[in-house]
């Protein structure tokens, strides 16, 4: 197996790009996190009509067999996940290597170390 031996830039000990503000999101749980998020996605959701109308046509294209009920839930669904998304990567940028390489589970090394 090959190895990438080129090193890996983290951001700073000191709590991300050395900006203290973003400090604060490493402090908050992943709780306060997903459900802050998934209020970000909500208003979105209800403010970008735009991009709401893309989502569920192409939705409805790709699953044409799905009711209108269905396309608005994964239509939120969609906008609640990209929140949650945003909030977690900003809490990334804020983490030292070592608060990253604690949050991380490897499932299935082993296939990886065969292949």
């Amino acid at each position: 197996m090959h190895v990438h031996k080129t090193p890996i830039r983290w951001v700073d000990q000191t709590g991300g790009c050395g900006d203290k503000h973003m400090r604060f999101m490493t402090k908050i749980p992943r709780k306060h996190i997903l459900k802050f998020g998934e209020l970000i996605g909500r208003l979105a959701y209800y403010l970008d009509v735009s991009h709401r109308r893309i989502v569920r046509r192409n939705l409805a294209f790709a699953y044409p067999d799905w009711f209108r009920e269905q396309l608005k839930s994964i239509s939120r669904r969609i906008f609640q996940n990209l929140g949650i998304t945003l909030l977690e990567i900003l809490q990334l940028t804020a983490l030292s290597r070592e608060d990253i390489l604690q949050r991380i589970r490897v499932v299935g090394l082993e296939n990886l170390q065969r292949g």
